[in-house]
């Protein structure tokens, strides 16, 4: 699957910016305060929605309360064009305040194909890599949180990956 763009209609400070990205691996770079997390947060949840109901983790509680557009809170949208494997094109889109209006759209069909990927109740992308969100946040994007603490403490790292090829783990 390649993500081609990402459109954050209402997301965060984001109002109807777009970011594009380019096939096989993107990295998006620069100083602090830019928007950088803003992005991963609105690329990670226009692939794969909010639960509905109950259930909720306290992550999600986060991410929502971090992201949730500052001067309107009841309009929270986030797009996101991708490209599958089988050669589809889909638009994605989900409604992140209300979560009614998600769905996933055959751009040359037409035809909504939110069906083969509800997870749930909403639209989830990640399900045709075989995932679920909590997995595709996992392991579609590494932060710079992520790199620092591996760059602070190298060995805990190689730790984990002696102990991952002895166990096959």
């Amino acid at each position: 699957m390649w993500i081609e763009r990402v459109i954050a209609r209402a997301f965060g400070p984001l109002q109807d910016a777009t970011l594009e990205f380019g096939e096989g691996m993107t990295v998006v770079v620069g100083p602090n305060e830019a928007g950088k997390t803003t992005w991963h947060a609105a690329t990670r949840l226009a692939l794969t929605g909010l639960r509905r109901g109950p259930g909720m983790t306290k992550e999600a509680h986060e991410l929502i309360k971090r992201h949730r557009p500052w001067d309107a809170p009841d309009r929270w949208e986030v797009e996101a064009r991708l490209h599958l494997a089988d050669g589809r094109s889909i638009d994605i889109s989900q409604d992140l305040a209300g979560k009614v209006a998600c769905r996933a759209r055959d751009v040359v069909l037409g035809g909504d194909v939110s069906s083969e990927i509800i997870n749930e109740g909403t639209p989830d992308a990640s399900r045709w890599l075989g995932l679920d969100r909590d997995a595709f946040a996992s392991v579609a994007a590494v932060s710079q949180a992520q790199i620092m603490a591996v760059a602070d403490n190298a060995a805990a790292l190689q730790d984990d990956l002696q102990r991952a090829a002895a166990t096959r783990g």
